[in-house]
């Protein structure tokens, strides 16, 4: 068994990216400051949205309807849960990550000790573990 997950580990080290490849990200500071500097009026309408020219010269945004004031669904009630939801789905995944983490933890310690309880020490270490990222999970992506 122990070779079994030596062989997993080495496989998996494998897929991962082996170096880090230098990445040009920095713009030049003059770049940077010259368009830091800039109306935002110059920079040009935002993606999504729509200009038109009015009689008198001057150039208007127009969102989409749906992003109109009063039209349809506010963007930030959305994405807004209630308390209560979010509790519950925290508790939730606690549960379940509790119980996931505990026998993932017990399944990697496996039968190597030859004692009464194998597999009791991966459950106590894995259990708690799972029951906080279940928690976390559950709270934020559950009901």
């Amino acid at each position: 068994m122990h070779r079994v997950r030596c062989a997993v580990v080495a496989a998996l080290s494998l897929l991962m990216p082996a170096g880090l490849e230098a990445q040009e990200t920095v713009r030049p500071l003059k770049e940077l400051a010259e368009h830091l500097q800039r109306p935002l009026a110059d920079q040009g309408p935002r993606p999504g949205t729509w200009t038109m020219s009015g009689a008198d010269g001057v150039r208007r945004v127009v969102l989409p309807r749906m992003f109109a004031q009063g039209g349809g669904q506010s963007a930030g009630s959305a994405s807004q849960r209630s308390t209560t939801r979010t509790v519950l789905g925290a508790i939730v995944g606690a549960t379940g990550g509790f119980f996931a983490g505990g026998f993932t933890g017990a399944w990697i310690e496996g039968d190597r000790c030859n004692c009464d309880d194998p597999g009791f020490v991966g459950f106590l270490i894995g259990a708690p573990v799972g029951a906080v990222a279940g928690g976390i999970l559950g709270g934020f992506y559950l009901f």
